[in-house]
């Protein structure tokens, strides 16, 4: 790619959205992740015990980091990973022990998931896990806070962390069957961020909190009015459904497609809009000579 191109890329991300990269050991990463949700939710099934679908579920969303890393490097990704998840999901369960849902407190629940979303994009960030960002921890934690039946913490906590393991396992199980594959387990080390990168995380953690509340918030304001029940979606999962169909709760599923897609919508809106405002703004600063000067009429 040109200098031209590549400054044009960095103007203009649209092309990307319609370009795909060429393949690399995706089969691999894609069955990692297949075993580490598989098994832990027939395990679940097998035990009768779907409420801790959603533990489980986000536990395993573990393997998806690191995903074509020596094992040294993907272990510690995934251990950060998995600490982080835990330790949000933790959080999460408590949050709607204490009230945190939509039915009795949605603007705490807005705001405690809109924290999360921030704090978490700039511990992804400054750890350089990939994939970047807090989308996964900002499910887990609204889903989790919004479960009607909250099952016993202890067993939602060993769930998890046995969820987590089993991914950890999955991730290195490469060493073990292939001898071809297989990669030293030695001390990892990551190149410092410089002063300018660490600057861009707290930037996209800042649009991760405003992106969220906001989402959030429009989906909190027009609920009644559209009929929506799920206003944490926007923000926006299946596990929810699960948990909460092994309680004694009626689950209206024509009414949860309805929230899915609307909600969704929002989410999505709210979403381009964040991204497409520091386009704008690049491009504005581009077209001037000195933006930081205010042109004053004699």
């Amino acid at each position: 790619m040109s200098t031209a191109r590549s400054r044009l890329a960095e103007i203009n991300p649209s092309p990307s959205m319609f370009t795909m990269g060429p393949a690399n050991h995706d089969h691999e990463a894609a069955a990692r992740c297949a075993v580490s949700v598989f098994v832990p939710l027939m395990v679940v099934l097998l035990m009768d015990r779907i409420d801790l679908a959603i533990f489980v579920s986000f536990g395993a969303f573990t393997s998806i980091y690191g995903r074509n890393l020596l094992h040294a490097d993907r272990l510690r990704m995934q251990l950060r990973a998995g600490g982080m998840m835990l330790v949000v999901l933790t959080l999460g369960t408590l949050g709607g022990r204490a009230g945190f849902t939509e039915a009795e407190m949605p603007w705490a629940l807005v705001s405690a998931t809109a924290l999360v979303a921030g704090i978490c994009s700039v511990l992804a960030g400054l750890w350089q896990m990939r994939p970047a960002g807090s989308l996964f921890q900002i499910f887990g934690f609204a889903a989790v806070a919004s479960v009607p039946t909250q099952p016993p913490l202890l067993d939602a906590l060993v769930a998890t962390v046995l969820s987590i393991g089993f991914s950890l396992a999955v991730g290195l199980s490469s060493r073990m069957f292939s001898a071809k594959a297989r990669t030293p387990l030695s001390r990892p080390t990551l190149a410092p961020l410089t002063r300018l990168q660490k600057q861009v995380v707290w930037v996209e953690g800042s649009w991760y909190v405003i992106a969220a509340g906001l989402a959030g918030s429009l989906a909190t304001l027009l609920g009644p009015a559209l009929g929506m029940q799920h206003s944490q979606w926007a923000m926006a999962l299946l596990s929810t459904v699960l948990a909460t169909s092994a309680g004694a709760t009626h689950v209206d599923y024509g009414q949860l497609l309805y929230d899915r897609a609307l909600e969704t919508i929002i989410g999505a809106l709210v979403g381009m809009a964040c991204v497409m405002t520091p386009r704008a703004w690049r491009r504005w600063a581009k077209k001037s000579a000195d933006p930081a000067v205010v042109q004053r009429e004699p």
